[in-house]
């Protein structure tokens, strides 16, 4: 029920306006549809807003401009914010920016109102989704490079049990509502309505997710590849937030790839690994900041590199949302076939998966 609190404040509006300018107060005329994409819109650019916060506390005012640049307009966070932003990943991503900043901002401090807060966003996002709950890890693992950091980071959660103990308090509080819901709707404290679906935590899809031409994300966002690299860059240059970050990124990549469903229906990219974006983004910023203090001609390739996916990905968005990338039947034969084309026969069509 987590989206539909984030729907809820523009739905009430919508409904109050639709009752007195005589449209119907339905849930779905007018009124309700601008309200759900001006909620989404405003997610939006909050989002953007936290990681430029972000950013700017790891990186100089131009690295951090362009990392937001290739964020935003080089990954398929552009089709979930712009073309699907009433998805919860458009919301999460935001939520997921504020994750990061309060969990610098408590171990800055050690004050309650952070915990507190903290807390309550890694449940509420929980609360959209519940794969969420995977970023507790990251203030879990903050600040541990070694086995001296990890004792000093027991010590430092046993020095402020009582934090721990009351945003343990606040979660448990922010899931109750949903709880008590599931047990009203379905006679059961949990029940997730997923159909034949599941997670196959034994035999993960995770080659296929990442690599293969129906629906990789590497193949699809390939400038997530140099963020990958930017890990190296976090553990050579600022250790203490690498595991906390590189955990978090293995530990989400194994469980979103675990489902079924690997591909996740009709969406451009892997629409799940938009809410590990911010992290992406800290990686990408390392990999850029160490590739601007190499030589020219290394940095010369960089760019043009960059410039080159950031291209691909604005006509592969394009090419998308015009019918040239299917949604779900993409081959291998069919991709190379249509690639950097903005038109396709019916000829071509026939290399794409069965319609099942």
């Amino acid at each position: 029920m987590g989206i539909a609190v984030c729907y809820a404040p523009g739905f009430f509006i919508a409904h109050l306006y639709a009752k007195m300018c005589g449209y119907p107060p339905d849930g779905f005329s007018p009124p309700y549809q601008w309200a759900v994409i001006f909620t989404s819109l405003f997610f939006t650019g909050l989002g953007i807003l936290l990681l430029k916060n972000i950013l700017l506390r790891f990186f100089a005012d131009k690295l951090c401009a362009a990392t937001l640049i290739l964020i935003v307009l080089g990954t398929n966070y552009l089709f979930h914010a712009a073309l699907e932003g009433t998805m919860p990943h458009n919301f999460l991503f935001s939520l997921n920016c504020l994750i990061i900043l309060l969990t610098m901002q408590w171990h800055k401090t050690f004050q309650l109102k952070h915990a507190l807060l903290l807390s309550a966003t890694i449940a509420f996002a929980t609360l959209c989704r519940p794969t969420e709950l995977i970023w507790i890890l990251v203030p879990l693992f903050w600040g541990i490079e070694g086995k001296y950091t990890f004792i000093e980071k027991m010590k430092l959660l046993l020095k402020n049990k009582s934090q721990i103990l009351l945003s343990g308090i606040v979660m448990l509080l922010i899931f109750t509502p949903q709880f008590i819901y599931w047990k009203w709707a379905s006679g059961y404290w949990r029940e997730f309505n997923n159909h034949s679906e599941s997670f196959s935590f034994l035999s993960p899809y995770t080659l296929d997710f990442l690599f293969s031409y129906k629906k990789g994300w590497f193949i699809y966002t390939p400038l997530m590849m140099l963020a990958i690299l930017g890990f190296y860059y976090i553990f050579k240059n600022r250790r203490a937030l690498f595991l906390s970050f590189f955990l978090f990124f293995l530990v989400n990549l194994y469980v979103v790839s675990s489902w079924d469903c690997w591909w996740y229906a009709a969406s451009f990219s892997q629409r799940p690994m938009v809410e590990a974006l911010p992290i992406m983004a800290i990686a990408l910023g390392h990999f850029l900041e160490a590739s601007w203090l190499k030589g020219m001609v290394f940095r010369m390739a960089v760019t043009t590199c960059l410039i080159g996916l950031l291209f691909l990905n604005l006509l592969q968005t394009w090419q998308y949302t015009n019918g040239i990338i299917d949604t779900e039947r993409m081959t291998k034969a069919y991709y190379w076939k249509t690639f950097l084309r903005t038109s396709v026969s019916e000829e071509d069509r026939k290399l794409l998966e069965s319609d099942r």
